[in-house]
């Protein structure tokens, strides 16, 4: 939870919400998710996914954000709001091979 807090840099001590979330960077908000994924907590990433397939706009065009979005729904077993993260991510970093791989091996049936 230190972490986290840490990460959320200028949000530090406060709750993330729709209506300050997009105060931190990119690189905050892939920060913040990475400690989310270390503690098991799917809930942001899982709302960050819900509000894309919404139509809501991206305001970070950060590919490692969405990656570790994707890696974590993959973790909680959610494997379609993984595959919209992870394509979203291949959309800002198109030559990301491992992200080719990994969207292959899903659409097979598996997770790596």
């Amino acid at each position: 939870d230190e972490g986290r807090e840490l990460a959320k840099g200028p949000l530090n001590g406060q709750a993330l919400s729709s209506d300050n979330i997009r105060q931190l960077s990119g690189d905050d908000l892939a920060l913040v998710l990475e400690a989310d994924r270390e503690e098991g907590n799917d809930e942001l990433a899982l709302a960050l996914v819900k509000a894309l397939e919404g139509g809501a706009e991206d305001p970070w065009n950060h590919a490692v954000l969405w990656i570790y979005a994707g890696f974590i729904c993959l973790d909680g077993g959610d494997m379609a709001e993984a595959e919209v993260a992870l394509l979203r991510a291949q959309e800002l970093d198109p030559g990301n091979q491992a992200l080719k791989i990994q969207l292959a091996f899903m659409k097979k049936g598996g997770q790596q």
